[in-house]
């Protein structure tokens, strides 16, 4: 997660994930999208 955008790892948590804050400053500064860095959870319980 964006270590800027802390808000949006709460419903993540509240899900029982545990997001890890990313300072993502650099590739902002580059303006660099972040979602290529993005993972895609999927449901592993199947």
């Amino acid at each position: 997660m964006a270590a800027n955008a802390p808000r949006g790892a709460e419903p993540l948590a509240d899900r029982g994930s545990a997001p890890v804050p990313v300072d993502i400053r650099g590739f902002e500064s580059l303006e660099r999208h972040v979602t290529c860095l993005s993972v895609r959870p999927r449901d592993l319980r199947a």
